[in-house]
């Protein structure tokens, strides 16, 4: 029975593979169907493989060999990824996304078994989005009847009538997937809490593999859901997913012999949605018609490709460093120059970890983008911009690929604030710290963050703004006036560093000086010219 036992069993999806033990190869009298085959174990008899519906034959013996080993497998899967993965640390407080059914159930207890080892401190919660009627109601009643049986703390929230109504526009799933991390990351803040936890399984990664392929993914979307991700929005919080290499069947298997309570939802049977058409009609077809385990082959995939980019991440990061001009918490610039020397599929990497570097996560990103991303750079425009998921906007501006949320390209033209000298001194005004000082002329050093004026002509008060539309200065040495926009667009200056550029004014109001940029004809420094003023500057990154 020994080597009975060690037989490996491979679910298949909502339906099992099961083993019958039988020494005649009959089965109730009927003969074996297309999708059941015979084979001789080492210890005698005939073992017949047949599908089925979440049932067992009663069998003496093997049944509860079988059972026992799948009913262990759930929590000795949850070992391994916790082994692996890291996913857990001792003094974690962890926030569990429970909906009432068995994933979120099993999730739970499992942590709950581990609760005093690593002295956790764990925390429910359930969001009622209306939209089932009663059963929505059933579903958060049961999350908070779980909750009180493992003794956490539970947090229930239901959407507002107001709210209901944003739900229903557009994709619904979509839509409630926004509302319930906003929830959580509010929640999570709240709580000081830095981990969430869900109870995503193998049919769920396998199904969005599927969903990631239809939709045009890059061989990134081939990994499906991660065993641990940064959260999406706050790339200090992580998303672990300890139940991901676990099948929706032995879950449901688990449950039910552990006797823990959950409760099905009707709306995953519902067709109209992409993910419950993978699930019901696409998978089971191709596994009965092409006689081929999808799921299995599917986790094979996307288990070998997560190993294989955890490794090539470190080898694109240090890539990504190197084309790296300037960053901040939403804003990535690269070079274009350095991008273009890379081959097409080594720039929609570094596409791709400016992006997660940007919202924590890749969710959403498609090969249409990537591969809008990549004309940007091919672009002959001098300023160019597009809009990807999530408010984020790519701008491509002369030598320069810029990544940031949309209010970090807001244009700033006009007065954003106004800055007035009254002697001299050192001002800081924007990102630039600006110094005014009274020198001999004898002293004067030229060097691009300094420009020198004649004392006896610049009077006080100077003015320091951006540019507004209409603003003209007279070049030195030049005696015909010239739009600023022009003259900043005929030297290359980029569109968002254009409107960011202080501009200095005389006391009568003529504009005297663009900073590091251009100095007019007022004020020149002459023969008879004893005493200068040194405007110079240093802008910080």
């Amino acid at each position: 029975m020994f080597l009975c036992y060690n037989f490996k069993l491979i679910d298949a999806g909502w339906s099992s593979l099961v083993a019958r033990w039988a020494h005649n190869p009959k089965v109730e009298g009927s003969n074996p169907s297309p999708a059941t085959k015979f084979s001789k174990w080492p210890c005698g008899g005939v073992a017949q493989v047949v599908r089925a519906h979440g049932s067992y034959p009663c069998c003496p013996g093997f049944e509860s060999l079988l059972r026992y080993h799948l009913i262990n497998m759930i929590f000795k899967n949850f070992q391994e990824n916790q082994s692996t993965f890291k996913l857990v640390k001792k003094n974690d407080k962890i926030l569990i996304g429970l909906s009432g059914g068995p994933d979120s159930a099993a999730l739970l207890f499992c942590l709950n078994k581990i609760k005093e080892k690593f002295n956790l401190e764990l925390f429910g919660i359930s969001i009622n989005y209306h939209l089932r009627g009663i059963d929505s109601d059933l579903d958060l009643k049961a999350a908070k009847s779980l909750s009180k049986k493992y003794n956490i703390k539970f947090f229930d929230f239901k959407l507002n009538p107001s709210e209901l109504k944003l739900l229903k526009k557009g994709n619904i799933q979509d839509n409630a997937r926004n509302f319930r991390f906003n929830i959580f990351l509010k929640a999570m803040e709240e709580l000081g809490i830095e981990k969430l936890a869900l109870g995503h399984n193998l049919d769920d990664r396998v199904e969005t593999i599927i969903m990631n392929i239809l939709r045009g993914c890059s061989p990134r979307g081939l990994i499906g859901l991660e065993p641990i991700s940064n959260f999406p929005w706050k790339k200090s919080f992580k998303i672990i997913r300890p139940l991901l290499t676990s099948t929706k069947s032995e879950i449901l298997e688990f449950c039910s012999n552990k006797k823990i309570p959950f409760r099905i939802d009707k709306s995953n049977l519902d067709t109209k949605y992409l993910r419950n058409r993978i699930r019901n009609n696409l998978i089971p077809y191709i596994d009965e018609n092409y006689k081929i385990d999808l799921k299995k082959n599917l986790a094979f995939i996307s288990e070998l490709l997560y190993n294989h980019y955890k490794f090539f991440d470190k080898i694109i990061g240090e890539k990504f460093k190197q084309l790296l001009n300037s960053h901040s918490e939403s804003f990535i610039e690269l070079s274009i120059k350095d991008l273009r020397k890379n081959t097409p599929y080594i720039r929609s990497l570094i596409y791709l970890t400016a992006i997660e570097r940007l919202q924590g996560t890749r969710l959403g990103i498609y090969s249409n983008h990537l591969n809008r991303i990549d004309e940007l750079i091919q672009s002959r425009k001098g300023t160019v911009q597009i809009n990807l998921p999530n408010d984020i906007v790519i701008e491509k501006s002369y030598n320069n690929l810029r990544f940031g949320f949309y209010w970090e390209f807001e244009s700033s033209t006009g007065v954003v604030s106004e800055l007035r000298i009254f002697n001299t001194g050192d001002y800081k005004y924007l990102n630039y710290k600006i110094s005014i000082k009274l020198i001999q002329k004898s002293k004067v050093r030229y060097s691009k963050n300094s420009e020198y004026f004649s004392a006896a002509i610049l009077k006080y008060p100077l003015l320091i703004r951006t540019r507004c539309p209409g603003d003209k200065i007279i070049p030195f040495h030049r005696k015909r006036p010239v739009k600023v926009k022009k003259l900043l667009i005929d030297l290359k200056i980029e569109k968002r560093s254009r409107d960011m550029i202080p501009l200095i004014f005389s006391d009568s109001g003529e504009l005297i000086y663009i900073l590091g940029i251009k100095r007019s004809n007022f004020a020149a420094i002459d023969e008879k010219s004893k005493e200068v003023v040194k405007i110079s500057f240093k802008k910080y990154r």
